[in-house]
């Protein structure tokens, strides 16, 4: 008959189709993993908020709490939770501090959440190729990408967030669910927003009257609860302080409109193929993928505050990867006409190359560029060498040069300007210390003088900028001379400045 002719036809080419998805998704795949060995050897910084975090990692590895008050030195505030920086510090105890060991566990947990994502996938649909697909698709959007090679700690969450789900949907033997409530307890300490994969089990369970439910949710909270207790005792309650109350960023409505407009933007084809999946039929963990879903989508509104980031977005990918592909219309599709089959599996196969080839060609420009590196660590380089043979107090706005050099961390910009702008914090000791010129040299990426320059107050707040409040930088200038630009036609541009005093000297 004609119409089985056309139905074996379009299964056919589907499935060759999807063969040589897997291959591009791969080729991808291997050119992101190259990508990120040669990032982790990188030895400067290639984000913000890197030598943050390396900085805390230092200290930790000393014995030092990352969580101190606010009124003296060192004037910094740690956003996250310690388990991240702790593992990364495990190794200075031995070595120098240096970047590769973040690095190096975020490639290792990008890894594993692929892994994971596969795994999960493949065991619902009963299909390894699925199992594939899903694992590969994150990896076609620049966020994953190019957050897998920074020392942040967002895919090491991200991991443990779907470890525990993994735990849980399949537990290796009856009612050991509860072996899931580990890694979700070590996902909400390495950062407090990682707690929305364990609410999505509560809510499974609670939807679905299991008895196990009321326990579920009382072990998690106590294996939460007590380990939070006894850090905030250690720490005086400097966890808690850092972590909440440090943290009252500014909030902007357009930012947040502009961070879901685009998110959807790249995201809109997978939605659409877990409406087409859900419809369909009767998807197994439908309830939990979905609530997981819907908690990470609301969790969005944060991208509204002052400082957010395109590393929101990373965990809300993995998560649709799955969702996208772990209800596939197949034959076993339930509610679906045999005949008809073939051609929604064809129309979600549409939608998702839609997704790989608008995240990953049209948007080609915005993946992590290998080649750049050399220039771009031809200044880093020179400010290094600077900072190593400098002897006193430096105060730099990459504190990469401070950390991977033993020096002390005594200002974190942004934060504490953000402080001071809201009334939390003091600032005027160390506006006087920058007016008297304490600091042998101050490090910055823009020139204080310049009536224009790109950090000046207001001028790119919503971009998570003004990191240095109106009144400091009217301090560098009464107390520190014109700057200086070693090299400054090669790389990145950074402004070096000295004390006036010390320049007396010398002359």
């Amino acid at each position: 008959m004609p119409i089985m002719h056309i139905i074996s036809t379009i299964r056919c080419v589907i499935k060759r189709f999807l063969y040589i998805l897997i291959f591009l998704l791969a080729i991808n795949a291997l050119l992101w993993f190259f990508s990120a060995l040669r990032y982790i050897g990188y030895p400067y910084s290639l984000d913000f908020g890197e030598g943050i975090l390396l900085s805390q990692s230092v200290m930790l590895s000393h014995g030092e709490n990352i969580y101190p008050a606010i009124n003296d030195y060192p004037y910094i505030v740690s956003n996250y939770h310690p388990l991240y920086p702790f593992l990364c510090g495990i190794p200075f105890v031995f070595l120098n501090p240096a970047l590769w060991s973040g690095r190096l566990l975020t490639l290792l947990s990008a890894i594993g959440s692929m892994f994971l994502v596969g795994r999960i996938v493949a065991k619902i649909s009963g299909k390894i190729e699925y199992g594939a697909v899903a694992a590969l698709l994150p990896f076609c959007l620049n966020y994953p990408y190019n957050w897998a090679f920074v020392y942040r700690v967002d895919h090491f969450g991200i991991f443990l967030s779907l470890f525990g789900l993994y735990l849980y949907m399949f537990p290796r033997q009856k009612g050991s669910i509860y072996w899931s409530i580990i890694p979700f307890m070590f996902a909400f300490f390495t950062k407090m927003t990682f707690i929305l994969a364990p609410i999505a089990c509560v809510i499974d369970l609670l939807f679905k009257k299991d008895k196990k439910g009321v326990k579920y949710l009382l072990l998690l909270i106590f294996s939460i609860g007590v380990p939070y207790l006894i850090l905030n005792l250690l720490t005086g309650f400097g966890m808690y302080r850092h972590t909440l109350i440090y943290t009252a960023n500014a909030f902007f409505l357009t930012r947040m409109i502009e961070g879901y407009r685009e998110i959807l933007e790249y995201t809109l084809p997978l939605w659409m193929v877990i409406a087409l999946s859900i419809v369909s039929g009767n998807g197994k963990f439908r309830t939990l993928i979905m609530t997981y879903l819907i908690l990470l989508l609301i969790s969005l509104i944060t991208y509204g505050a002052e400082g957010s980031d395109s590393n929101y977005f990373i965990e809300l990918i993995f998560a649709l990867s799955i969702g996208a592909i772990i209800w596939f219309p197949s034959f076993e599709t339930k509610n679906i006409n045999k005949n008809n089959f073939q051609y929604m599996q064809a129309l979600a196969l549409i939608l998702i190359v839609a997704f790989c080839f608008q995240g990953r060609v049209m948007a080609s420009k915005e993946f992590g560029q290998t080649h750049n590196l050399r220039a771009l660590a031809e200044s880093q380089k020179d400010v290094d060498a600077i900072v190593q043979n400098t002897d006193g107090e430096i105060i730099s706005e990459d504190i990469t040069f401070l950390a991977k050099n033993g020096k002390r961390i005594l200002f974190q910009p942004y934060i504490m300007s953000l402080l001071a702008r809201e009334g939390k914090w003091d600032q005027s000791k160390f506006v006087n210390d920058l007016k008297n010129g304490r600091f042998k040299l101050i490090i910055l990426r823009f020139d204080v003088f310049d009536p224009n320059h790109t950090d000046k107050p207001g001028n790119l707040q919503e971009a998570g900028f003004d990191r240095f409040t109106s009144e400091m930088e009217e301090a560098i200038k009464e107390g520190y001379g014109q700057p200086y630009s070693p090299k400054a036609n090669r790389g990145k541009k950074w402004f070096l400045y000295l004390p006036k005093s010390r320049m007396n000297a010398e002359d």
